[in-house]
């Protein structure tokens, strides 16, 4: 069962760095630099696919402030678990998202978004890889002063992120677009 910390030493070990015995304890410059990345970090990748251990559906709560033009109904973004990027409105109603809030002409609205999963149990092992190698690539430079590295690293990372987006494509259903079939797809849409 990994954890934080467990995530976190895996991207130091990339870089050949000293692991830490808890991350929110620790004030190395390693656990320092992990924990101003971390959480943005896990938004960043979180926000890069319908990966289905962060999909929620939620029925939204009617602001009782209104637009001042244009939009009848202001509804706020969920926070538990936090708002990470919308999937679908249900209806497909027109929409605007201003901020932490929703505005529409339809006065009831659900949805189905990215909520920001913060337990590392609930990771897909290549989604668990993918973030491993994006923290890696985000403190490389600073703790190795090594730019080749840093690329190293960054390669890695979207072969990684590749490959857990095709595994969670073929999971639900849908058919990934990979190197080959990119450019058919793209220029015929099939």
């Amino acid at each position: 069962m990994p954890s934080k910390t467990d995530i976190c030493n895996l991207a130091l070990i990339k870089i050949g760095k000293n692991r830490v015995i808890d991350i929110d304890s620790d004030d190395s410059q390693q656990a320092t630099d992990l924990k101003l990345v971390y959480d943005f970090t896990l938004s960043e990748i979180l926000a890069e696919a319908d990966w289905s251990f962060a999909v929620f559906r939620q029925s939204l709560n009617k602001s009782v402030e209104t637009p001042l033009y244009e939009w009848s109904y202001k509804f706020q973004l969920p926070t538990n678990p936090e708002y990470v990027r919308l999937i679908s409105i249900e209806n497909e109603p027109d929409y605007t998202i201003e901020g932490k809030y929703i505005l529409t002409n339809t006065d009831n609205i659900k949805i189905t978004y990215i909520g920001k999963v913060t337990d590392p149990n609930q990771y897909t092992i290549p989604f668990q890889n993918a973030f491993v190698a994006l923290l890696a690539y985000k403190i490389c430079y600073n703790l190795t002063n090594s730019s080749s590295r840093e690329k190293e690293i960054l390669a890695e990372y979207q072969q990684k992120l590749s490959y857990a987006i095709t595994q969670y494509k073929t999971l639900s259903g849908e058919k990934a677009i990979t190197g080959n079939n990119w450019a058919t797809t793209r220029t015929t849409g099939s």
